[in-house]
């Protein structure tokens, strides 16, 4: 068994944390009390999210971890964007293999899903919040166990952690080319 200090959890989270503080700050201060608002961060999401979750379903993600298509949530996002009368968003598309690659991505779709249970608390009432609501509450604690069982060596942390932070790009790229309005900017 791990220690905390040694975890690849733990490891994953203090290697990415600056990059994940600016994609929190950017899609947190999201105006998602209107409508607009709202529309523009599922399109910047979407535009990161589902070509990374496509990537994952090429790159063989469900021989890794057996529970994949219960963590998958791209039929959700598009559920809520066809609900608001949006069109699914080009995506920028990263190739991603090997398994602590993987397991860097799923990291920040898995910590996406923490923070979108966060986020739906500021949705408008009556937007469409699937793609926001903790559809697999196991998914965190299932990844932390794997994440440990699978990145054991330092060198194979490093490459997760190195793919998280391409992702977090990604995500941050997706936030600011899509202009996500920041509450700030309407009051």
């Amino acid at each position: 068994m791990h220690n905390r200090r040694q975890s690849a959890r733990f490891r994953l989270r203090d290697g990415t944390a600056d990059c994940h503080e600016r994609v929190d700050a950017l899609f947190s201060a999201a105006d998602l009390g209107s409508r607009g608002g709202y529309e523009q961060f599922l399109m910047a999401q979407a535009a990161a999210f589902l070509p990374a979750e496509k990537a994952l379903d090429g790159a063989g993600i469900g021989t890794l971890l057996p529970d994949w298509p219960s963590r998958r949530r791209s039929h959700l996002l598009v559920a809520d964007l066809a609900e608001l009368g949006l069109p699914v968003p080009d995506g920028e598309i990263l190739p991603v293999s090997g398994i602590p690659s993987l397991l860097g991505w799923v990291y920040v779709l898995e910590g996406s899903r923490l923070g979108g249970n966060i986020l739906r608390r500021a949705v408008a009432p009556g937007l469409p919040v699937a793609f926001l609501s903790d559809s697999y509450p196991k998914a965190w604690p299932t990844l932390v166990s794997v994440l440990d069982e699978q990145l054991t060596e330092h060198s194979a942390i490093d490459q997760a952690i190195a793919a998280a932070q391409a992702l977090f790009a990604v995500f941050e790229r997706s936030g600011q080319h899509l202009g996500v309005t920041r509450i700030t900017d309407v009051a």
